[in-house]
């Protein structure tokens, strides 16, 4: 797809300071993207992707009332969806030392070579493999490797009989300690329990996005009503995850905004529409009734030095005058080059790039 073809809310965006792909497939990418970023991804009429943020204003993209398109509206009561409270995870993230991210004795490599594909480090995210080793090689050599933030390939190749060796990679992981906030519906609590909806994900790294984040979704799931469900006249020009203004009084439904997060529809001599939607919670929404707390769920290993900078240093000290994004350019670089431009967003590539033998350093 080409830029044009990838549309991105930047309104209320949530920048993510160090990030990482993780999965196999696109799907799985764009899924832990979106979890990550409060997002709706999907793909327009024209086959374009579309990345809108779930906090956005209230301004619809189209209107329906009773007396223009609307038929039938349904708004059940969804209590077996109702929760009390909402807890986000999110990491701290460190550049932890250098330590071997994976190994695997007596490997047999047969005559001609084969394909180590698709292995994944014992030790991720990675920013960068330092060395590789075959022990007790007397043949066997690497051709090449690619390699991403959590996974490795690498091409081996064997003129003789068949040999077993030893495989080690070394590089630098990316260390990560995880701490929680809650935010709670004491109301909703005393009604039905406690019942907490968990958000884990490691690309929320911060507790503002994360306080912001729980109190936002709070806000739909103590609702048993968010969900609707309406008959219209077909409107082609709505789709996925639109903003539509909803007025149907006939019905009990007054003014309402919801987003659209499914549409069927049906030609049988005029076009009808089935749409399914959830309320829209409004960027300026209140929390006086909200209580939150901030939790340590587990302490990671820390190191002591980062870039050269003291651990005790502060994010907000690492991201103040320093570079927007740090691109490593060969699995050469040095942790000393490192400390040159501390990066504000560290992108590692889910594509993996090929490097010649050279530049990784094969022992």
């Amino acid at each position: 797809l080409s830029d044009e073809e990838i549309i991105i809310d930047e309104d209320q965006v949530w920048l993510i300071d160090i990030g990482w792909m993780e999965g196999n497939k696109v799907r799985d990418v764009v899924q832990n993207l979106a979890i990550a970023g409060n997002y709706s991804v999907s793909c327009d009429r024209l086959g374009g992707v579309r990345v809108r943020s779930n906090r956005r204003d209230g301004v619809p993209d189209t209107i329906m009332t009773d007396q223009d398109q609307i038929i039938d509206i349904d708004n059940p009561q969804r209590y077996t969806d109702v929760y009390s409270s909402v807890r986000v995870r999110y990491r701290s993230v460190f550049l932890d030392e250098s330590d071997i991210l994976f190994r695997q004795n007596n490997f047999t490599v047969p005559r001609g070579g084969t394909i180590f594909s698709d292995t994944i480090f014992t030790k991720s995210p990675a920013v960068m493999i330092e060395e590789i080793g075959l022990l007790g090689a007397l043949n066997t050599t690497i051709d090449k490797i690619e390699y991403g933030a959590t996974s490795f390939t690498l091409w081996l190749t064997n003129p003789n009989d068949p040999e077993e060796v030893d495989i080690y990679v070394r590089g630098l992981p990316v260390a990560l300690s995880t701490s929680a906030y809650e935010a709670i519906s004491e109301s909703t609590k005393e009604k039905i329990g406690e019942r907490v909806l968990l958000i884990d994900n490691a690309q929320i790294q911060s507790l503002p996005v994360a306080a912001e984040y729980a109190h936002h979704l709070l806000q739909l799931v103590i609702d048993p009503n968010a969900s609707f469900t309406l008959t219209a006249r077909g409107d082609p020009r709505v789709e996925l995850y639109d903003i539509v203004r909803i007025m149907n009084p006939s019905d009990i439904v007054d003014d309402t905004m919801i987003f659209v997060t499914r549409q069927r529809l049906q030609y049988d001599g005029g076009l009808e529409a089935t749409i399914e939607g959830r309320k829209m919670v409004p960027l300026d929404f209140r929390v006086e009734s909200l209580t939150g707390t901030r939790t340590a769920v587990t302490i990671g290993s820390l190191i002591s030095t980062f870039s050269g900078i003291s651990a005790t240093t502060t994010r907000a000290a690492l991201t103040a005058d320093v570079a927007t994004t740090l691109t490593i350019a060969s699995a050469t670089t040095t942790r000393a080059a490192l400390t040159t431009d501390v990066a504000t967003t560290l992108t590692i590539a889910s594509t993996t790039t090929t490097r010649a033998i050279a530049d990784v350093g094969v022992t």
